[in-house]
């Protein structure tokens, strides 16, 4: 049982009553909370938005770093909304928050706290009054001028326009259009249920019975063998691992097949600066801690050797995944745009993809951090292409790149293709693997109850 907030959103000044109530977590973010509100009033999300209480705005990171490069009053305190919780600024019944949106039409919604209960942790629409106006119609007095326009007799010219564009010869006001805001914060519920099981994730994970049968798992073990045989060992002048260490590696995971997704063939092995899963397993190795690099040499950690015998091996893997996921820097593996979003939401993905038990398209995934995410169509400033691209090419390489070395996902094409010359794209399909049901079962075992 969880704290629910009863939340009635009223918009300030409107020309005829438009209300929302909703239920929610108290515990929510702002950051959250702003999507549930835009959901439930059926705003489209285009444009800034604040949270107001005295002389404090919450908002977003991005819009806190505008603001401040273009000079904001001094009286004035900016706070990141994803940092502060519903229950902080709402702590007993009446209270209130007001919250602002589109700063060019500026509208004003009154936020009010009516009721507070126990109940399971969820976010639905339960009364709604009122449509929303159409977004960039001018604020309230655009919108009541557009209904005084349509109240008016038929054929007249500034009806006309507003139908031509609006795109529609009828305007209902009274129609709240409840089927598609009911299903827009139903989709919030399931985003922030998502997110409640990833914040976990990593937390409550389990070493894996098999971990020798994964890439990462035999490479790293081929480095620590060697470097407790040969003590701490010179790295070259450029401080990339020597040849035979690579080879080692190389040589410690027998199969062909994962080592043709990496682009390397015939068993010819590039230097480690080429060979990403090589690369990639040294680098853990780093942030988990079992080995260091000092003064141009790569030596063994007490902590790397206490993990060599064959009992810790399954542990040995979770640290390494543990170290991927939040330690490692994944815009650093290309030259792709930086989106640390793609590791953010990665555990997000993980959860929705144990919970869906099926293979979904990549597409479709690419679609939910463009939900989670919306201010990515506002970062990525690319010359060659759209956002929605920056984000699939990224997220190829990124994702399948750390899938693979943990086997934590199954792909499958959609197409027949020579393996030699296949690329992973985003019509191509997408499943938990065995592997990952395992290291995840507490995740796994709360959708069953």
């Amino acid at each position: 049982m969880a704290e629910l907030y009863h939340i009635t959103i009223a918009l300030v000044d409107a020309p005829r009553p438009i209300i929302r109530k909703i239920q929610v977590p108290a515990t929510v973010l702002l950051s959250d909370f702003h999507r549930i509100v835009q959901a439930a009033m059926g705003w489209q999300d285009m444009h800034l938005h604040e949270f107001a209480l005295a002389n404090k705005r919450y908002t977003s990171k991005q819009t806190i770093q505008n603001t401040l490069e273009w000079g904001s009053p001094e009286d004035i305190e900016l706070i990141d909304e994803s940092t502060v919780a519903l229950n902080q600024l709402l702590r007993k019944t009446g209270d209130e928050i007001a919250y602002l949106y589109d700063f060019g039409d500026d509208w004003e919604h009154k936020i009010t706290l009516t009721e507070r209960s126990l109940s399971h942790e969820i976010i639905v629409l339960t009364h709604a009054e009122g449509r929303c106006p159409p977004e960039d119609v001018g604020g309230v007095w655009g919108y009541k001028t557009m209904l005084e326009a349509f109240a008016k007799p038929k054929n007249n010219a500034e009806a006309e326009e507003y139908k031509l564009w609006l795109g529609t010869k009828h305007w209902d006001a009274d129609d709240v259009q409840w089927s598609d805001i009911f299903d827009r914060v139903l989709l919030e519920h399931a985003t922030y249920q998502t997110r409640l099981r990833s914040a976990s994730l990593i937390k409550t994970m389990q070493a894996p019975r098999d971990a020798m049968h994964t890439p990462i798992v035999p490479m790293v073990l081929a480095l620590l063998n060697y470097l407790q045989t040969s003590g701490p060992t010179k790295l070259t002048a450029k401080g990339w691992l020597p040849k035979n260490i690579v080879q080692a590696m190389f040589d410690a995971y027998d199969n062909s097949a994962f080592w043709e997704e990496a682009y390397i063939f015939d068993n010819k092995v590039p230097r480690e600066e080429e060979n990403m899963p090589v690369l990639l397993s040294r680098k853990l190795a780093q942030h988990a801690g079992f080995v260091k690099v000092s003064k141009g040499k790569i030596e063994l950690t007490a902590k790397g050797n206490k993990h060599l015998p064959i009992a810790a091996h399954s542990d040995l893997y979770k640290l390494l995944l543990k170290a991927a996921i939040t330690k490692l820097l994944w815009h650093q593996l290309d030259g792709h745009a930086k989106l640390p979003q793609i590791q953010q939401t990665f555990p997000d993905m993980l959860v929705w993809l144990i919970g869906n038990n099926d293979y979904v398209p990549i597409s479709a995934l690419i679609e939910l951090i463009l939900l989670w995410h919306p201010e990515i169509y506002q970062e990525v400033q690319d010359n060659y292409f759209e956002p929605e691209e920056a984000l699939l090419y990224a997220w190829l390489h990124r994702v399948e790149t750390i899938a693979r070395l943990f086997n934590l996902l199954n792909f499958k094409s959609s197409t027949r293709s020579n393996a030699k010359t296949r690329k992973l794209q985003e019509h191509d399909l997408v499943a938990i693997s065995q592997l990952a049901r395992e290291v995840f079962k507490p995740t796994c075992e709360s959708f069953k109850s």
